[in-house]
């Protein structure tokens, strides 16, 4: 209660510091800068901040609401060269800006934002995360999948030290769509879950769907999750350096020539390198390496190369393992990913993005002498989508994508399951080798139209198909957008959303269908002085065909279930103090094989409370060396999600302990509660370098987090079981510094 009473605190303070400033306004006209005639249809920005306007049909425009300070205003028309404006708002002043705009075959990133924005109107549970969201709140970890937790409907065990996949509106873990530039990562983690491979210094794009997606995205049940790295730097060669709390990276990038550019980072953990042969526990390490490289061959087109490339291993040797221990660990994992993208403004109307996709994963375990095995994946694939406006208010988008894929695994492991001690030569040990190859192939229709100005409607639908099962999905999709207001806005969605089966449930039984969830979303959002903004959603999904197994190891689609609850969203993106407050109310339920009734689902966590804070000192107080730049608070709310107790244990024929357990997920952990701070400083070395600093302290009240039990077996224990609760990271300081140049 006293962490809920503190969050409240700090809400009344932050709505307060909202709706206390004195606001002005930006007006103006639009112009052809040859005809002088008025342009209409063409979209104002103002960067970094959620307001934005479209030219009305004689040119005019005008942002209200807008707190004082100096802004970025971009402006964007498929047809014209998108131009930046610096501008003063000043308290109660309508600041006039009149803006000419040239006419000319303009740069691709300007043609993505123009031609899907009838789309994206009618987008619902889309959350698009700037990097000045990003920055500074990924934590620790430097992690930007940190900031996605503090979403609504968002939910993962939160602890700094523990996985911490995402779970989305009651939804599975697998059923996630994680795109990395367009390729899909099928496990996009190290230390089994603990960090991201995602780095936030070369995030450029951030887009978390988490239900009612477009046409466009296919085989995910739940959310889509995509990120897009950025490009180099055009204009002059620059670069970083930084050391922090897990691994340190640097980043170099520049130009290649007046239409090339190119960008590089690496990591790598160093707690490996320091301990190095004297560690008595196994020391996982990461290292990866992205790399980008962009050019323009021609007005109108675009080319990015990107890659990924990542390892992940473990290699402990122990002299005198304790007996049952195994003495070696030996993991080693890679993940290789590479796209090249052409995007290709053929005219006015018509956009395309091309894109050829190569991912390679492999992994190895060997664990004692008893355990071993291997998995070696391949994909390549190939990817269109073309988007033709035929009207400003009348968009048609289509594509393909087309996927192969090669799977690979082998290993030794025990013939008797139960025969676990990997030190033990008499095991008899059992090999296995096994290969697949499959293809799958997809494609979309979508047709957004504004049938009048406050109403836009967005319908279509997609098929997959997958080699084998040889079964086709259709999934129909629909959406609408409608202004009840100047400020306030209705929308809700509907569609069918299906995910292909894991391939060796399908090895099993060939005729397994697509597991499916209907979703059914309506939700509406308001602008509150533009500088805050909130909305409210409401969903239901309904999950059909779940794969389900029973004792006798047969498959088929006989599970079945449903997760609803209502989101909260309220966010201030202007002025020195930013952030934004979510809330999420949710149950979720499922029903297996031979279950009598729906129960709580795993990842059912009914109440979910986030609040994150940034104040970001002006830059007279940040010219003292101790003064900081930035203060980020961030904190967390979550009741418990609910689990399966045993609640005895019985001796078997051996004399062994065979645990017993209670009814499924009868019982929950108790709530989460988390709060952190982040102060960063940044002072100039010289008048090329620049420097920053951070210090962050991880649950500053030292919260006793339940993350799960170990049980232990005797007849000295009440029914011959003891639990025994292990729990979260307490009260953790750390920090880091960084360089720019």
């Amino acid at each position: 209660m006293a962490k809920l009473t503190s969050i409240l605190g700090s809400v009344l303070f932050f709505v307060h510091a909202t709706f206390g400033q004195t606001i002005g306004q930006i007006s103006g006209t639009v112009t052809d800068e040859a005809t002088q005639e008025p342009l209409a249809g063409v979209k104002i920005i103002i960067v970094e901040t959620t307001l934005e306007t479209m030219t009305g049909k004689n040119g005019s425009y005008k942002l209200i609401d807008v707190p004082p300070g100096q802004y970025e205003i971009k402006t964007s028309r498929i047809g014209y060269e998108s131009i930046s404006l610096i501008t003063t708002v000043s308290p109660n002043e309508d600041t006039k800006l009149n803006i000419s705009l040239k006419e000319s075959i303009v740069s691709l990133p300007t043609v993505v934002v123009s031609s899907e924005k009838l789309a994206e109107r009618t987008s619902v549970s889309d959350m698009a995360l700037t990097k000045r969201m990003l920055q500074s709140r990924h934590g620790l970890m430097e992690d930007p999948l940190r900031v996605i937790q503090t979403m609504p409907g968002v939910t993962t065990p939160g602890d700094l030290f523990s996985a911490s996949q995402i779970y989305i509106r009651g939804g599975a873990p697998e059923e996630n769509l994680f795109l990395l530039d367009w390729v899909r990562v099928y496990w996009p983690w190290y230390f089994g879950g603990i960090k991201s491979i995602y780095n936030t210094d070369i995030v450029e794009t951030t887009e978390l769907l988490t239900g009612g997606f477009p046409a466009k995205y296919g085989n995910a049940l739940s959310s889509v999750l995509s990120i897009t790295t950025r490009e180099g730097n055009r204009e002059r060669i620059s670069g970083a350096f930084s050391f922090g709390f897990i691994n340190t990276q640097g980043r170099i990038e520049g130009p290649l020539t007046s239409k090339a550019s190119y960008l590089v980072t690496g990591r790598r953990t160093y707690l490996d390198l320091i301990l190095k042969e004297s560690a008595e526990f196994p020391v996982p390490s990461f290292a990866d390496f992205n790399f980008k490289f962009s050019y323009e061959p021609a007005a109108g087109h675009h080319i990015d190369v990107n890659g990924f490339l990542s390892k992940e291993n473990v290699d402990f040797i122990a002299a005198d393992p304790d007996p049952g221990l195994p003495d070696r660990i030996l993991t080693d994992g890679n993940l290789n990913t590479q796209s090249i993208e052409w995007k290709a403004l053929f005219n006015t109307n018509l956009y395309s993005r091309l894109s050829l996709l190569r991912a390679q994963p492999t992994y190895s375990v060997g664990v004692g002498r008893n355990l071993n095995f291997e998995i070696d994946g391949s994909t390549v694939g190939v990817r269109e989508d073309l988007t033709w406006e035929l009207h400003p208010n009348h968009e048609l988008k289509t594509g393909f994508e087309l996927i192969q894929t090669t799977f690979e695994t082998s290993g030794n492991i025990p013939l008797d399951p139960s025969e676990i001690d990997p030190t033990d030569i008499s095991v008899q040990l059992t090999s296995y080798d096994f290969s697949q190859n499959t293809w799958s192939g997809g494609g979309y229709l979508q047709d957004s139209w504004e049938l009048l100005p406050v109403l836009t409607l967005t319908g279509g639908g997609r098929f997959d198909y997958f080699s084998l099962n040889e079964k086709t999905d259709l999934s129909p999709r629909f959406s609408i957008h409608y202004n009840l207001a100047s400020k306030t806005v209705l929308q809700a969605a509907w569609g069918h959303y299906y995910q292909f089966p894991n391939s060796q449930d399908i090895t099993r039984e060939p005729e397994l269908h697509s597991p499916l969830a209907i979703h059914y979303i309506v939700g509406i959002s308001r602008k509150f002085n533009n500088a805050f903004h909130g909305w409210v959603e409401v969903y239901q999904k309904d999950y059909q065909n779940l794969v389900v197994v029973n004792p006798l190891e047969d498959y088929s689609n006989d599970g079945h279930g449903f997760a609803r609850g209502v989101e909260f969203f309220l966010e201030k993106k202007t002025g020195s103090l930013v952030g934004w407050l979510s809330y999420a109310l949710s149950v979720a339920k499922r029903k297996w094989y031979l279950d009598t009734q729906e129960y709580d689902f795993d990842f059912d966590q009914r109440h979910l409370l986030s609040l994150t804070l940034s104040y970001n000192f002006p830059e007279s107080y940040t010219s003292k060396w101790y003064m900081p730049a930035v203060i980020v608070l961030t904190s967390r709310y979550a009741s418990g999600r609910p689990y399966t107790p045993i609640i005895s244990a019985e001796r078997d024929l051996n004399g062994g302990w065979v645990p017993v357990r209670g009814e499924t997920n009868s019982r929950r952990f108790s709530s989460f509660e988390n709060l952190n701070l982040r102060v960063e400083w940044q002072f100039s070395m010289s008048r090329k370098l620049q420097g920053t600093s951070f210090i962050e302290i991880w649950n500053m009240s030292n919260q006793r987090n339940v993350l799960g039990f170990s049980y232990q077996y005797s007849v000295e224990y009440r029914n011959n079981v003891n639990a025994h609760p292990y729990y979260t990271t307490p009260f953790l300081l750390a920090g880091g510094f960084g360089i720019k140049f």
